[in-house]
């Protein structure tokens, strides 16, 4: 009976560190096609937000293609961006200069809590590093 015995030929097992790295590597994969999905989906309402701004600010007199006017609009543009990023968990550099400057604070009104952000600690290093100069 023995004879009649087939071997197999030995197939090479995977090593564990080679499975690992595909896990790691289909991770990385998962996690970038998820920040894009954040960042997509920020730009596109960060953006929409602000156009409809704009809308409702042209029809009640403001002049939105003054360049004093652009400068503060994009810093407001890249402030909701920066908003939604975080809360995608996608790094946005406008968050560090909000989580080194800014001061925040909850108060309570009648109308119910309300934030207010103050930018006092950036304003204190810029005139400081003025008085450097």
């Amino acid at each position: 009976m023995s004879d009649n015995v087939i071997e197999f030929p030995k197939v090479n097992k995977p090593e564990n560190d080679n499975v690992d790295d595909s896990m790691d590597a289909v991770h990385n994969i998962v996690e970038d096609m998820q920040k894009q999905k954040v960042s997509d989906m920020s730009n596109y309402l960060a953006e929409s937000i602000l156009m409809a701004g704009a809308k409702e600010m042209v029809a009640n007199g403001v002049d939105v293609s003054d360049p004093e006017f652009l400068k503060d609009y994009a810093f407001a543009l890249e402030a909701i961006r920066s908003c939604l990023y975080r809360h995608g968990k996608v790094h946005h550099d406008f968050q560090d200069l909000v989580d080194r400057y800014c001061k925040f604070t909850l108060k309570k009104n009648r109308a119910g809590e309300i934030a207010q952000v103050g930018l006092e600690l950036l304003m204190q290093e810029l005139e400081e590093d003025e008085d450097n100069t």
